[in-house]
């Protein structure tokens, strides 16, 4: 039985929130995202979460059949003529590593392919991220360039890779 078959893409929950205060809350993981963690008002996670369903599109990672939630992905900046939009994706800090990313992301290229006639997803990611890189490139991405020195984390510039990939989902990945 494959990954892909124990988890699914699903709508925001009620019992979500505590999973994204947390991961709103860990700095490093902030960071990652290319975000600049700030302190956070008491519905930052309600807020952030309308942010991305009203700019995009927002879905847990969880659990098929049940509620537990292990990360997020989202699609932002989505522009309908050219069928592309820019994906992110985050992993609740204990669940790194699992394979949950992995075919989370496989799951989306049918999602964005059959549901939302994308051509093409897009991303930007830290280039001291190995783990990412390696994901991404294992799942079909290829570099589209580099900007140097181009996210701040407060206290060293770093280097965002651009990245892309062509869909339908049955291109080789």
């Amino acid at each position: 039985m494959t990954l892909e078959l124990e988890i699914e893409l699903r709508d925001v929950l009620e019992s979500d929130l505590a999973l994204i205060r947390d991961m709103r809350a860990d700095t490093g993981l902030q960071h990652c995202l290319l975000a600049h963690p700030q302190d956070r008002g008491p519905n930052d996670a309600e807020e952030w979460i309308a942010r991305r369903k009203r700019e995009g599109k927002l879905w847990i990672i969880a659990h098929r059949g049940g509620s537990r939630g292990v990360g997020f992905i989202q699609l932002n900046r989505q522009h309908f003529l050219d069928r592309y939009a820019y994906f992110g994706i985050a992993m609740a800090s204990q669940e790194k590593g699992k394979g949950y990313g992995f075919a989370a992301i496989r799951i989306l290229f049918r999602t964005v392919d059959v549901e939302l006639n994308l051509n093409k997803l897009l991303l930007e990611v830290r280039a001291d991220n190995s783990a990412a890189l390696s994901l991404y490139d294992r799942l079909g991405f290829r570099t589209a360039g580099l900007f140097e020195q181009h996210y701040f984390d407060g206290m060293q510039w770093h280097d965002v890779v651009a990245m892309e990939r062509r869909l339908p989902a049955d291109h080789p990945s």
